[in-house]
C-alpha cells in the first residue's frame, strides 16, 4: 500500500508525525511525505527509504487575513500537485492535522484519506484569530476512512461535538524510533558543559515549549531549595525564566527529535505541566492533554510529576507512573520526596505505561 503523509508546517515540531512515518514504513508501506519547507531537516530522523517532497513555501500563522487567504490558495495548489503525482487506486492520504485539511479543502472528499487531529478544537476555523468561517467537521470526518486523535476523552468529545458516525481511534503520542537513532548523537559543547556542571545531581527535566499554558516556574522554585537536585529545561521560549537566575536551574536549547531522547534518558523525574488558557485551542485541550512527553519519559522508566489534570491523573493512578499535584512549592517538594522513597515502583510503573501501547499495531488497524 502507498501512504502519502501530509503535514503543513514543521514536522520537526511534532515528533508523533516522525513516529507515524517510520511506523508506516516498517509496516511495509511505500511512504511519501508531502510537507512545507519548515520541515527541512526532518529527513535526518526518518527512514531513508521514505520519499520526502518539500513544498517550496514556508508556513506562517502570523499573516494577516488577506495574506492568509493568498497563502492558503497557493499552498492548496502546490499540495495537490504533489498528491496527484503519487496518488493511485492503492493509495491512502494521511492528513496530519486541522491546518493541513484547511489547505487541502473539500477536494479531499474524492479521495481515500485518514484524518488525525493533534489538538482539540470544536471548530476548524480558516483563521484562528478571526473566527467567522469554519469547515464542515462532520462531513470531513464521516467521509474519512478513519479519524484519529491522541487521547480517549478527546475521542468521545469529538464524536459528541460533531455527531460523528463512529468514535475516533486513539493513537497515543508514543515515540517510535530505533535505538540506533537515539544513540547516534554527539552533544554540542554547550550541552556537554551543562551536563558537566550538573554532575551527579538528580535531574528533574522539563522538555518542550515554555508558555502561560505550560507553567513550570513553581517546579523551578521548588527545586531551587533542593541542592541534590537540578531543574533542567530543554526546549524554547524560556528567556524570561533564565533571566531570573534561579538556583539549581539550567537551560538547554531544543534538540531535534528523536535525538532529544538522549537527554530524556538522563532524567530522574520528568515534569509535565498544563493549565487551561483561552486561545486558539479549546480549553479542554489542556484538561485532556495528550503529551508525547508521557511516553518519552516512560520509555526510560522516568517517573513523572505534573499539576493535577484528569488526563494525567488517570494515567498516573492506573500505572503508578507518577504524581499529579497542585502547583505549590511544599506539595511539589513532598511529591518529589515520595517518588524518591518509592523510586523503583514509580519507575516500573512508568515503563509499564510505555510498554502497554503498541502504536505499530494501532496504525496497522487504522489503515486496514
Amino acid at each position: 500500500m502507498k501512504i502519502i503523509v501530509v503535514r503543513v508546517a514543521s514536522i520537526l515540531s511534532y515528533p508523533p508525525t516522525i513516529s507515524l512515518i517510520n511506523a508506516l514504513k516498517d509496516l511495509g508501506n511505500e511512504v511519501i511525505v508531502c510537507t512545507t519547507l519548515d520541515s527541512k531537516g526532518c529527513e535526518n530522523s526518518i527512514d531513508t527509504a521514505v520519499k520526502i517532497e518539500y513544498i517550496p513555501i514556508l508556513y506562517s500563522k502570523n499573516n494577516n487575513l488577506i495574506n492568509r487567504i493568498f497563502l492558503l490558495n497557493r499552498l492548496k495548489r502546490k499540495l495537490w500537485q504533489c498528491l496527484n503525482n503519487y496518488y493511485d487506486d492503492n493509495t491512502i492520504i494521511w492528513i496530519e492535522d486541522d491546518i493541513s485539511i484547511k489547505h487541502l479543502g473539500y477536494k479531499i472528499l474524492r479521495y481515500k484519506y485518514i484524518l488525525r487531529f493533534d489538538e482539540l478544537n470544536e471548530r476548524i476555523y480558516y483563521s484562528a484569530k478571526i473566527k467567522l468561517f469554519h469547515m464542515n467537521e462532520k462531513k470531513l470526518c464521516d467521509s474519512a476512512i478513519n479519524v484519529v486523535c491522541p487521547e480517549y476523552n478527546r475521542a468521545h468529545i469529538m464524536k459528541a461535538w460533531w455527531n460523528l458516525k463512529k468514535i475516533p481511534i486513539v493513537l497515543p503520542n508514543k515515540p517510535y524510533s530505533s535505538s540506533d537513532l537515539i544513540l547516534k548523537y554527539e552533544f554540542d559543547d554547550e550541552t556537554k558543559k551543562i551536563l558537566e556542571m550538573i554532575g551527579k545531581r538528580k535531574i528533574v527535566l522539563y522538555q518542550g515549549m515554555v508558555s502561560d499554558e505550560r507553567p513550570i516556574e513553581p517546579f523551578i522554585r521548588a527545586i531551587s531549595k533542593m541542592n541534590d537536585y537540578v531543574f533542567l529545561v530543554m526546549g524554547w521560549n524560556y528567556d524570561d525564566l533564565r533571566k531570573k537566575n534561579y538556583n539549581n536551574c539550567y537551560f538547554l536549547n531544543r534538540i531535534a527529535p528523536p535525538y532529544h531522547l538522549n537527554i530524556t534518558s538522563k532524567a530522574y523525574i520528568g515534569v509535565i505541566s498544563y493549565r487551561p488558557v483561552r486561545g486558539s485551542n479549546s480549553v479542554l485541550n489542556t484538561i485532556y492533554c495528550a503529551p508525547n512527553k508521557v511516553f518519552e519519559y516512560g520509555a526510560f522508566g522516568v517517573p513523572m510529576l505534573s499539576n493535577d489534570l484528569p488526563g494525567l491523573r488517570v494515567l498516573f493512578d492506573k500505572y503508578n507512573s507518577g504524581i499529579a499535584t497542585e502547583l505549590e512549592e511544599d506539595l511539589i517538594i513532598s511529591s518529589i520526596k515520595k517518588i524518591e522513597e518509592n523510586y523503583d515502583s514509580f519507575s516500573d510503573g512508568a515503563l509499564n505505561l510505555y510498554k502497554n501501547v503498541d502504536i505499530k499495531e494501532i496504525i496497522k488497524r487504522i489503515i486496514s
